[in-house]
């Protein structure tokens, strides 16, 4: 059939995303913090010009949150796409953090309730 990819294609796309995860995992964690907050910011500006498809639903979304204003919509949707590039970076240093780490990180007064 048209438009359906090989098994072998899945395969090979699948291993592709798999080893782009492990290798930002792995740069994520060696770069200090602020320069791994960079390269999030700019990975995620880098998908919302990339990424036409996802740029443009995006968009359309923001605009009921910016009440039909496409320019501040526009901004809104690129700072979106910038601030999950930030999560992912936060999302992939996880795994490697202490618990000592995380508490130092993580502002809550109430972990004796926990």
């Amino acid at each position: 059939m048209l438009g359906r990819r090989s098994c072998s294609a899945r395969r090979l796309h699948a291993m592709a995303i798999y080893w782009s995860f492990r290798i930002a995992a792995f740069l994520v964690r060696l770069a200090p913090l602020r320069v791994s907050y960079l390269g999030g910011r700019l990975g995620g500006l880098g998908a919302y010009y990339l990424w036409v498809g996802g740029r443009r639903r995006c968009i359309r979304n923001m605009l009921r949150v910016a009440a039909g204003d496409e320019v501040l919509a526009r901004r809104i949707a690129r700072r979106s796409f910038a601030y999950y590039g930030l999560y992912l970076v936060d999302f992939l240093r996880f795994g490697s953090m202490t618990r000592e780490e995380l508490r130092a990180r993580v502002v809550f007064d109430q972990w004796s309730l926990l």
